[in-house]
């Protein structure tokens, strides 16, 4: 998160380190000032969390039996870390999500679910790749193309 304002500090000061670190804590005391005024977001983004390292899991059992129990793991694991760094920052920019009126964003709504679900599944098609799975890299990456399709088209239709 870039704060204009805490930049110019950092500029003044020549970029030094100790700057830089009075920079991150700042924008780190923002970042939870800001989920502390926004708890519904928050709780919006801690469950699209929950129910995609859900989602996830029942994927890599799937991978595991049809498949190869390593590719099932680096598909969880990367696609895990992908989702919470996602998350994280989402959570960290929480003040920034606004409706083009202004208004504040109350939760995830379908749309950005999908496009945060295209930026996890990156990592499957590279491990499908590297595994030799092309047909599965090749289905990840149409059901990539079909979310962004479908997200367009919903965010479109609710007005987001």
């Amino acid at each position: 998160m870039f704060v204009e304002e805490y930049l110019v500090d950092l500029r003044q000061s020549g970029f030094r380190p100790r700057a830089w670190a009075r920079y991150v804590r700042r924008c780190l005391k923002l970042a939870r000032e800001s989920a502390f005024e926004r708890p519904l977001m928050v709780r919006s983004i801690a469950l699209v969390g929950v129910v995609g390292f859900l989602f996830l899991l029942a994927a890599a059992l799937v991978l595991a039996f049809a498949a190869e129990r390593g590719l099932a793991f680096q598909v969880f694991t990367q696609c895990g870390l992908v989702l919470l760094f996602g998350l994280a920052v989402t959570a960290a920019h929480v003040r920034l999500l606004v409706r083009p009126d202004g208004r504040p964003v109350d939760r995830f709504n379908p749309a950005n679910i999908l496009t945060l679900s295209r930026l996890v599944v990156i990592p499957a098609m590279l491990a499908f790749v590297s595994y030799g799975h092309l047909r599965l890299a090749l289905l990840t990456y149409l059901a990539g193309g079909l979310t962004d399709v479908l997200d367009g088209w919903l965010a479109r239709r609710r007005g987001d």
